[in-house]
């Protein structure tokens, strides 16, 4: 015994209705789905465009228009920045990767909240310096065993001097394994003959 698929269709009631309650709008929702699948088609290019360069950015190309003052809000150092002429160096991968490594190694276990990664450290290092060195060029003095020095740098000089310093801070983490200190004992002994004490300081400076 074979069964016959039956086909099934609306009433010409319920047809009716659908059309008295829709009207004219199903040829206006045609019409919209059409312009929506002409307009993905266009923005096809531009994002595939905008996925390479943000592809060449993260491999370290040119920055062209893309270069800007990154301005962070910091539930520690409350709004802090990140220099147009450090942002090549901030976005470069050996930094980022700071995101990824845990500032306190396994202390969340214990402290929850405790999650902060080794990339707001630097960037609280980063803030830290500027503010230290913005200070000492405010008061325009250094103090010595032999008393106060004035501090003759012109406003170019200053800001290289600046500069300098925060991008020291930036990379002075990029030494540690992935729980900070609590694998100094396994990567200072990667050479067994040659030990290092202080084996994240050595690496970022390597």
């Amino acid at each position: 015994m074979t069964f016959r698929k039956r086909e099934v269709s609306p009433s010409p009631s319920l047809t009716s209705l659908i059309r008295e309650i829709t009207g004219n709008r199903v040829e206006e929702f045609r019409q919209l789905q059409k312009d929506a699948n002409t307009l993905r088609e266009l923005q096809k290019e531009p994002i595939a465009a905008l996925c390479r360069k943000f592809g060449q950015i993260w491999e370290g190309g040119q920055q062209n228009e893309l270069d800007k003052t990154l301005r962070i809000d910091d539930p520690v150092w409350d709004h802090t920045y990140i220099d147009q002429e450090l942002f090549p160096l901030f976005q470069h991968p050996l930094v980022q990767r700071l995101n990824y490594i845990k500032q306190l190694s396994f202390a969340y276990l214990t402290f929850p909240s405790a999650t902060h990664s080794r990339l707001s450290h630097v960037l609280g290092a980063c803030n830290l310096i500027d503010k230290a060195l913005t200070t000492i060029f405010r008061k325009n003095v250094l103090y010595s065993s032999d008393g106060e020095t004035e501090i003759s740098l012109d406003s170019t000089e200053r800001r290289e001097i600046v500069l300098r310093a925060k991008a020291v801070a930036l990379v002075h983490d990029l030494g540690h394994p992935p729980f900070g200190h609590a694998l100094d004992r396994l990567i200072g002994f990667g050479d067994a003959g040659d030990p290092k004490p202080e084996p994240d300081k050595y690496f970022s400076r390597n």
